[in-house]
């Protein structure tokens, strides 16, 4: 049942703060006293908020995903520190996610790493010195062992990707980079430069 539309009028005389705005027609409040209150009110029960929140949620699942999937559209750099941050208190959950995700997909899984393994082979040119592998060795190394001193996943990333839609690059010390897996799947086979 959708909600009726709040009716606001103005009487043009302000509130016993000084706010000169509209005012609710049924409670006769001050739109402005109104918010603060209820923002004051939520920071004073933030336990019973967080609980409302979860209630409603819990009853609306559809439109709650909506509004977040909306809310992750618009403020993707939001999205990443609190990602970030969440990875880097909770490694141990995160690389659990991971690992039962990849317990439920494995036919996608190995699709995947086979792709990547035959798209590696055809972007590696036969011109790559001793030299340019090690370089290529030594780099994978420094992300598994950021991964293991920080808890936070790692991952080599393709500058220019290998299977771009516009663009491809190649598999070479200088298209290489260590980025944290959040970074990683956000950019996909995207070429930003």
């Amino acid at each position: 049942m959708p909600k009726a539309p709040v009716e606001l009028y103005d009487v043009g005389v302000p509130c016993k703060k000084g706010h000169v705005c509209g005012r609710y027609a049924v409670s006769k409040k001050c739109v402005t006293c109104a918010t603060e209150a209820a923002l004051a009110w939520n920071e004073a029960n933030k336990d019973k908020h967080r609980a409302n929140v979860r209630a409603y949620a819990a009853r609306n699942p559809e439109k709650t995903r909506a509004v977040v999937a909306a809310w992750r559209k618009a403020n993707p750099d939001k999205v990443k520190v609190l990602n970030d941050s969440w990875q880097a208190a909770n490694p141990e959950k995160y690389r659990n996610i991971a690992i039962q995700w990849k317990a439920r997909n494995p036919g996608y899984v190995r699709a995947i790493g086979a792709a990547r393994r035959a798209g590696k082979l055809l972007r590696t040119p036969t011109w790559l010195t001793t030299d340019d592998f090690a370089a290529i060795k030594a780099i994978y190394a420094e992300a598994a062992e950021k991964t293991r001193v920080t808890g936070v996943c790692w991952h080599v990333d393709h500058i220019v990707p290998l299977l771009g839609k516009n663009v491809s690059g190649l598999h070479v010390p200088w298209n290489l980079q260590i980025i944290t897996g959040s970074e990683n799947s956000r950019k996909g086979n995207r070429h930003d430069g």
